[in-house]
């Protein structure tokens, strides 16, 4: 029962009694400092093992000093090695690391991994997969190896982000608004295909960068997932290059009050598909 545990901080090192090993870990009884006769079972994974233990250790005599890395309602996590600072994750790095809890509304979309620091980082719902639409798979209490996408300065600390896809960790930066202007697309034809740069991935389709066909002018459009072609599905990715064209007929750009130009990928005369991906 992780109650024992209530209240007592992540990184909190406590003792351990070997009790058990399965193919992948050893199982420790360990006691809340604050109160030795609340007692419960602990994971200490392989890759956490000091050097020596797995030689060393005996069932029911071995007593280990570890660290905490995580409790929830089911199960708690410890450790034998010190815990990582923000300061020694570097970009590119591949760790591995706890699915703490996901979060699937707001703008804000994607699964918080506790890493072992203080906070934990950021997988984004684009960064979750190859492609688009993909199924997330994680779930709470998964183990799931990522690699640093980027680490931002914040006032007092610092934000990890995280990413699951394979190649390079170059992503595109927000147009700024200063540059935006949707009345350069305006007079341009429905049938006029152009140029644009994947900005975003969302649950709805994509946010695209297009370029006026000068090459003078941008804005920021609205790619839903009902106008992506077949390929782009399954290749969709931050910063790939691709063409569109405007959506909407009658020289219209938006819908009501939107702000992004509506685009497609189907050719003038191919139907959307029928639903919306999710």
């Amino acid at each position: 029962d992780s109650s024992a545990l209530d209240g007592v901080p992540a990184n909190t090192q406590v003792d351990g009694l070997v009790v058990g090993f399965t193919f992948h870990d050893a199982i420790l009884s360990v006691a809340n400092p604050s109160d030795p006769s609340k007692v419960t079972l602990a994971s200490l994974a392989k890759e956490d093992f000091a050097p020596g233990f797995a030689d060393t250790a005996t069932i029911g005599s071995t007593m280990v000093q570890v660290r905490i890395t995580q409790i929830t309602k089911s199960f708690v996590s410890v450790s034998m090695k010190d815990k990582p600072d923000v300061e020694s994750v570097e970009v590119g790095q591949t760790v591995s690391g706890t699915v703490q809890s996901i979060k699937s509304e707001g703008k804000l979309q994607g699964v918080f991994v506790f890493i072992g620091m203080d906070r934990s980082a950021f997988l984004a719902w684009e960064e979750c997969s190859e492609g688009w639409g993909a199924k997330n798979d994680l779930k709470f209490g998964d183990t799931v190896d990522v690699r640093v996408l980027k680490i931002q300065d914040r006032a007092d600390t610092k934000d990890v982000y995280l990413t699951r896809r394979p190649g390079s960790l170059e992503r595109p930066d927000p147009l700024p608004e200063a540059e935006v202007n949707n009345e350069a697309f305006k007079g341009v034809s429905q049938e006029t295909w152009l140029d644009g740069t994947v900005l975003k991935l969302i649950k709805k389709g994509a946010m695209i960068k297009i370029m006026s066909p000068d090459g003078q002018d941008k804005a920021v459009g609205m790619l839903n997932s009902r106008m992506f072609s077949a390929e782009f599905k399954k290749t969709a990715a931050p910063g790939q290059q691709v063409k569109v064209r405007l959506e909407l007929p009658g020289g219209n750009l938006t819908r009501g009050n939107a702000q992004k130009i509506e685009l497609t990928m189907k050719g003038v005369n191919e139907p959307a598909d029928a639903v919306d991906g999710d």
